[in-house]
């Protein structure tokens, strides 16, 4: 279901949170996306209770009912609530995870800006910084069209963001070009069936129906110097 935001954009309501570490992240960029587009002006407190009220499930409620009974919690601040909420589902080995999953992401078929965006999460969820094992990881986990250009195009010399840069240039030159009919020559004309012409016709055409020549004129031709 969706709600139709005071600034007339559609947005779409959090999916619950049933208690999963791997999601929890993602529940409150969720929940965070729809207050700003519905409710921007709110306050913290109201943040926060619309934010338990997409709590379901055993462990979450349970969570959620000694928040709210709790006396300590009563003046928190939303970036405070966050940091309780990360405490208790939150993945506790974030960064360690995401190496891991970043040693194992590659492009296969998906297209460049999908890999792209996965592998820019991981970065960030890592906290790495090495720029030289960064750019090695991107290139690494390329198609191989893309991978084999980089190694035969591409310059070492580059930094992870030209890396990016230049990949998507050569991503969407491709794609350009996908849209192009290929070139065929065209095809020679047909020589056609030779015709059929009689042999000895055509040795004799030169002389067909030529006149017999008579003595008289074989004598005037000779007094020309003409030949035969």
């Amino acid at each position: 279901m969706s709600t139709i935001a005071k600034s007339g954009l559609k947005a779409n309501k959090p999916t619950e949170f049933t208690g999963s570490y791997t999601k929890s992240e993602e529940f409150l960029q969720e929940c965070e996306t729809y207050i700003e587009l519905t409710e921007p002006t709110a306050s913290d407190k109201a943040k926060i209770a619309f934010i338990l009220t997409y709590l379901k499930g055993p462990t979450p409620s349970a969570w959620k009912r000694q928040y709210i009974v709790s006396t300590n919690n009563r003046s928190d601040s939303f970036d405070k609530f966050k940091e309780r909420f990360n405490a208790a589902y939150g993945d506790p080995n974030k960064k360690s995870n995401a190496l891991t999953k970043l040693e194992r992401l590659y492009q296969g078929k998906r297209p460049f800006e999908q890999y792209l965006a996965d592998f820019l999460i991981l970065k960030a969820e890592s906290g790495l910084q090495d720029e030289s094992y960064l750019t090695r990881r991107l290139v690494n986990g390329l198609n191989e069209r893309l991978r084999l250009k980089t190694m035969t195009t591409g310059k070492s010399t580059w930094d992870l963001q030209t890396h990016i840069d230049t990949l998507r240039e050569w991503e969407t030159s491709h794609q350009s070009y996908q849209g192009f009919t290929p070139f065929q020559p065209r095809q020679s004309l047909s020589q056609g069936v030779p015709m059929d012409v009689d042999k000895k016709k055509s040795t004799t055409v030169r002389t067909q129906n030529l006149p017999k020549l008579t003595p008289q004129i074989r004598d005037e031709l000779r007094k020309k110097g003409a030949c035969f």
